[in-house]
């Protein structure tokens, strides 16, 4: 996804889970991408994020006997 906006820092993003930060109406899009996405990637002018999500093969599908 690209926007064609300025971009910004990822780095300087509030951290969304600090007890001064729960109570902002916003800020929680960039954990949430991180909580479910294997990998997730920010180009230099920060106006374009990379998401990547590994599908479970077969083996690792599959749960361990005695599970």
């Amino acid at each position: 996804m690209e926007d064609e906006g300025p971009g910004f820092d990822p780095a300087t993003v509030p951290d969304p889970t600090d007890p001064g930060n729960l109570e902002r109406i916003g800020g929680r899009g960039l954990m949430l991408i991180r909580t479910f996405m294997d990998d997730v990637e920010h180009n230099e002018k920060g106006n374009r994020i990379t998401l990547r999500k590994k599908y479970p093969t077969s083996e690792s599908a599959t749960p361990a006997k005695g599970v």
